[in-house]
This record gives structure tokens, sequence and C-alpha cells, in this order.
């Protein structure tokens, strides 16, 4: 009897350890995260992840956010929200805009794993984490769908757009892009 509780046990913390992902908080509280980390923690939570790229600069990306978070909210989607900033000072302001809009919101950096500069850095985990069949644009506010298994389904950008169509308005985008992913069978 004792031989099946503590295999139980050590079967159980197992399954426990490999659930957690060992990832850090720089000075601001943003979780430090390369794509590792992020396909570690799309596998720790609901059936899919959506990444949302931020920066306080970039003007879509503020136009965008109230559709990321309707998305989120409507498919009770796991949202990440990867801050890029030339300047990591302002990543607090970004930290506090964010905030604003939803309480709890979990924020991400990159690791300096890709390079010293944020531009570099940006760039580099756009070409790992974006899979071949889909065009890697360095561009921001784009939406990166993972599975519950880590994969990377979708990764959109601008010309993800129809001709005409307006650029503050993600809707349609989202309703061709990512949707089709979140209610298939």
């Amino acid at each position: 009897m004792k031989k099946i509780f503590f295999t139980l046990i050590l079967l159980i913390s197992s399954f426990v350890h490999s659930q957690s992902c060992d990832i850090t908080k720089d000075n601001y509280g943003f979780l430090k995260v390369d794509f590792t980390d992020i396909k570690c923690l799309a596998k720790n939570d609901k059936e899919f992840t959506l990444i949302y790229t931020f920066g306080l600069w970039c003007e879509p990306c503020i136009v965008h956010l109230k559709d990321v978070l309707a998305l989120a909210k409507n498919y009770n989607l796991k949202l990440l929200v990867l801050v890029i900033d030339r300047n990591e000072n302002n990543y607090a302001y970004s930290k506090k805009y964010l905030e604003s809009k939803k309480k709890g919101i979990t924020v991400m950096s990159l690791k300096n794993i890709y390079g010293k500069k944020q531009r570099k850095r940006y760039k580099n985990f756009l070409t790992e984490i974006t899979p071949k069949k889909f065009k890697n644009i360095n561009g921001m506010s784009k939406y990166i769908l993972l599975d519950k298994s880590g994969k990377v389904l979708m990764v959109t950008n601008y010309k993800d757009r129809l001709k005409g169509e307006d650029w503050r308005d993600d809707k349609p985008m989202l309703k061709r892009k990512i949707i089709p992913l979140l209610t298939r069978e």
C-alpha cells in the first residue's frame, strides 16, 4: 500500500512540476520570455493562448487593444501582452496603461537572448515564432495564437487586412484569421 501511495505521489509531483514554467520577472513585473517560455505558458492553462504585441508608442496597438480584450473574453483565451519599447524605462507606463484597461493583465518582455536592442530582439523573436507558412513581417499589433500544446496556429500582420478595410478596425481580419481557429470542432 505504501508503494502505491509513494508511486502516486511521485507521479503527481512529476506532473505538477512538468506543468510549471520557470519564468522570471523583470524590475517592472513583466515576465521575461523567449519562445520556449511562451510555449510552456500556453501548455499550462486554457485551450488557446493569444499573444498581442504592444507598444505604448504604437497607435494601432492602442486602437486594437479593445478588440484584443473582447476577443480574449468572448472566447475564454489566455491573454499575454508582449510589450516592445525601445526604452525599457517606458515599461512602467505601458504596464500602467494596460492595467487601466484590464486589471491583472499578464505582460511580458523579451529576454536578451534575441539581441541587445529591442528592435533586434523583436525581429529575431518573430523569426523564431512565425511558422514558415505565414509571412513574417516585422510590425506591431500582432495576434499570435497558440493551442494548448504550444503550437503556433496563427501570426497575423498588417497585410492580413483586405483592400479597403480600415486599419482601425481589426474585427473583419479577426473574423477571417483567428475566430475560425477558435471555433473549429
